[in-house]
C-alpha cells in the first residue's frame, strides 16, 4: 500500500500530465480544428473543471466517432447540470433512440417537457419510464405529477394509488391523494 505522502505526490504528478495533456491539446487543437478524437480527449479531461469548455469540446463528436454516444451522454449530463434544457433535449433524444431500455434518459425527458409546459410529449417519456420499470413508485409519482400539471386529473389516480402500493410511505402520493 502507499504511503499518504506517496499518494499525494502520484496525485500531484497526475494533476501536472493533466494540466500538461491539456495544454497540449489545445495548441494541438488551434493547428486541427477538426481532429474529433483531440477534442474528445480534451472534453474527457476537462469535464469537471470546466464543463461549458468541455460541452463545446463533445460537440465536435460526430456520429463517426467511435466514443460518440459517450459525447453525446456527457453533452446531456452537462447540460443537465448546468441547467441548459435546450442544450439537453437533442442529446437526450439522441441517446432515447439508440438505448430506449435506459429509463435515465427518458425520465430526464419527462422533466425536460414538463418543464416547458409540454404535457404530451412529457407523458410520452414518463408512461415509458413506467413501462421500463412499472414497480418504481418515483416513475409512476412522475406519471402522476405529469397528468396533474396536464389538468388530467382523473388519470393521475391509477398511478398514485400504484406508487402507494410499491411505497406505502409516500409522503407525495398522500399529498396528492388528499
Amino acid at each position: 500500500t502507499s504511503s499518504a505522502p506517496e499518494q499525494d505526490s502520484q496525485s500531484s504528478v497526475q494533476q501536472k500530465s493533466d494540466k500538461d495533456r491539456q495544454k497540449e491539446l489545445i495548441a494541438y487543437l488551434q493547428d486541427h480544428p477538426q481532429d474529433e478524437f483531440a477534442h474528445y480527449q480534451l472534453g474527457e479531461l476537462i469535464r469537471q473543471r470546466a464543463p461549458f469548455q468541455a460541452l463545446e469540446n463533445y460537440s465536435h463528436v460526430t456520429s463517426r466517432h467511435p466514443h460518440y454516444f459517450e459525447a453525446v451522454a456527457a453533452i446531456a449530463d452537462i447540460a443537465l447540470e448546468q441547467d441548459l434544457p435546450e442544450r439537453a433535449k437533442p442529446a437526450l433524444q439522441t441517446l432515447v433512440r439508440e438505448y430506449p431500455e435506459q429509463i435515465d434518459y427518458q425520465k430526464a425527458l419527462a422533466r425536460i417537457y414538463q418543464q416547458e409546459g409540454r404535457y404530451r410529449r412529457a407523458l410520452r417519456y414518463a408512461r415509458r419510464c413506467v413501462e421500463l420499470e412499472p414497480d418504481n413508485a418515483e416513475n409512476q409519482l412522475l406519471l402522476a405529477e405529469i397528468l396533474k400539471k396536464a389538468g388530467r386529473t382523473s388519470e393521475m389516480l391509477a398511478p398514485l394509488k400504484a406508487a402507494l402500493y410499491l411505497q406505502p410511505d409516500s409522503l407525495p402520493a398522500h399529498l396528492n391523494l388528499a
